[in-house]
């Protein structure tokens, strides 16, 4: 057997498994499905699904692969928007933390502005104890240094007007940690709760929660929220 036809057979090989051909399969697939059970009709419809449908889907696939958890609820106060992440550790590569913020950023940019929205979880970012540094921001209650990821999360913050709300409380140290290193040795504070700007008076204290039996090494971080919102 030539080598040249054993190049040929892996070449055809990889392009029939490739994900775009498998994906256009599947679309194909689809578009049959319905011309044949529910009467599609390409020259009236277009196309079944339409690209801003595409658009939706493929966002809510980005923010999966990211982690980005994104509910809604209505109460009698108001309209409650909860953002739920797990950011890209700060070793990581700077592309993945770009897309990361990149799609947090299209979540973050679609509830109306008089919904309350709140972004929760490990950010992996150090936000220093330095108000000064972005006092619009920031509080003067922050804790240690600041690492890549922070900076990034105070850009983040200052594109959306949002504030990391736990710097804003005096606590104690114990109450500032959100993680804890395996061996006990290092402790840092990278989870947080982030809040519109103009819905700062919405809290009335956010501080972590320890001892709390969740097998993890971070900690509960919990926010007070007045009623009267």
């Amino acid at each position: 057997m030539s080598e040249s036809f054993v190049l040929h057979a892996k070449s055809m090989l990889r392009d029939e498994l490739s994900i775009d051909n498998q994906w256009e399969k599947i679309v194909e697939s689809l578009k049959e499905v319905a011309q044949e059970v529910v009467g599609y009709n390409r020259k009236k419809k277009g196309q079944w699904i339409s690209e801003s449908t595409w658009y939706i889907i493929d966002q809510r696939a980005e923010a999966k692969i990211f982690r980005i958890l994104c509910a809604r609820f209505a109460t009698s106060q108001a309209k409650l928007t909860v953002i739920i992440v797990y950011a890209p550790t700060n070793d990581t590569v700077d592309q993945a933390k770009d897309d990361f913020y990149r799609v947090l950023s299209n979540v973050v940019a679609k509830p109306h502005w008089h919904n309350i929205v709140t972004l929760c979880g490990d950010f992996n970012a150090k936000v220093r104890r330095d108000a000064s540094y972005a006092p619009a921001i920031l509080g003067k209650h922050g804790l240690g240094g600041i690492n890549d990821n922070g900076v990034r999360l105070i850009d983040f913050c200052a594109t959306h007007e949002l504030i990391v709300s736990v710097s804003w409380f005096p606590h104690k140290q114990i109450h500032k940690y959100t993680w804890n290193s395996p061996d006990g040795v290092t402790r840092n504070e990278i989870d947080h709760i982030l809040i519109a700007k103009h819905r700062r008076r919405c809290l009335e204290d956010v501080g972590t929660f320890q001892g709390a039996d969740c097998y993890s090494d971070n900690q509960l971080v919990v926010a007070a929220v007045s009623k009267k919102v």
